[in-house]
């Protein structure tokens, strides 16, 4: 399940939409969809190596789902605010922000769990980091601008 994680983590930050395959349609990930979430909006489908990927809105949220073929839910993300964060997270990440400041922070929810990602960055580099529980952040990576 872990190198599940990884490949949908990477399909979401490195997969743009130019490389992401329109879908008409797909009869259980569709009706999955229908009933995990009945009030989403503005839905968007494409389809990403062997993944659906639905982008939308939920209650005034940017929402993303990921589904197998056979309309199993695989993950979901969802863009958020630092005061959304859990409070030991949010502290830590602004003991240790220095110089920079967030840019991207969205929530993964999958079978083994929540994980957080935020993206800092200053005039010369950007870091990528993960929450490795309810209170540290450990760097995913670090590329210069």
């Amino acid at each position: 399940m872990k190198n599940l994680f990884i490949i949908l983590f990477a399909i979401m930050c490195f997969a743009s939409p130019a490389f992401a395959n329109s879908v008409t349609g797909n009869g259980p990930v569709i009706a999955s969809f229908q009933k995990d979430f009945r009030n989403a909006e503005d839905v968007q489908w494409s389809m990403i190596d062997n993944y659906y990927k639905a982008s939308f809105m939920l209650e005034g949220q940017y929402v993303t789902a990921f589904y197998e073929e056979n309309g199993h839910l695989l993950a979901l993300t969802r863009n958020i605010s630092t005061t959304q964060l859990p409070l030991a997270l949010g502290l830590e990440l602004k003991r240790n922000l220095g110089h920079y400041w967030v840019t991207e922070l969205f929530e993964f929810t999958s079978e083994e769990g929540t994980s957080y990602y935020v993206t800092l960055e200053d005039g010369s580099e950007s870091i990528l980091m993960r929450s490795s529980g309810h209170s540290d952040w450990l760097r995913v990576r670090k590329t210069a601008k």
